[in-house]
């Protein structure tokens, strides 16, 4: 049994072997339960990406070109009004 602190704000970190052993990585979101006396520590189910699908409502999609456009327009007039003395 590995024994591991709590810091002062009741946060403890993992074991490198633990994480490499259970596929933890940053950003891996945990479950924690308590069961009787005991700390359960669980790792959370993943979502597939194909659960997000329809999640965004989008009137019409937009091609690399007419992004790119938009946000040099949206450039332009930003810097323009920060400082007269870009306007064209």
């Amino acid at each position: 049994m590995t024994k591991i602190p709590v810091d002062p704000k009741g946060r403890v970190t993992l074991p490198e072997d633990v994480c490499k052993k259970l596929g933890i990585k940053p950003g891996d979101v945990l479950e924690v339960e308590v069961e009787e006396d005991r700390l359960v520590i669980r790792r959370g189910k993943k979502k597939p990406i194909s659960e997000f699908r329809g999640i965004f409502q989008v009137d019409h999609a937009l091609d690399f070109k007419e992004e790119r456009e938009i946000g040099w327009r949206d450039q332009t007039r930003r810097l323009a009004n920060e400082n007269p003395a870009n306007r064209e």
